[in-house]
């Protein structure tokens, strides 16, 4: 198959981290117009809760957020 023609397979769920608001909606929307199932936060919190309740595909995270880091998510 070329991958030029090839539909792009919705990935998901994904779920986007980061404390500034424009860059994460602005990401969110993009993966959703491309047909991804995405959620978001805006903190660690937040996302601590999220990754509780559901188990994500993808993390896409900011590395430098108040309170910690991306890194810490994945521990």
């Amino acid at each position: 198959m070329d991958p030029e023609t090839t539909a792009p397979v919705p990935a998901g769920p994904l779920l986007v981290v980061d404390d500034e608001e424009p860059a994460r909606r602005l990401l969110a929307r993009v993966l959703r117009d491309h047909g991804d199932r995405c959620r978001t936060a805006g903190t660690l919190d937040e996302a601590r809760a999220l990754l509780d309740e559901e188990r994500f595909e993808l993390l896409i995270t900011d590395f430098d957020m108040p309170g910690g880091s991306g890194l810490d998510l994945l521990q």
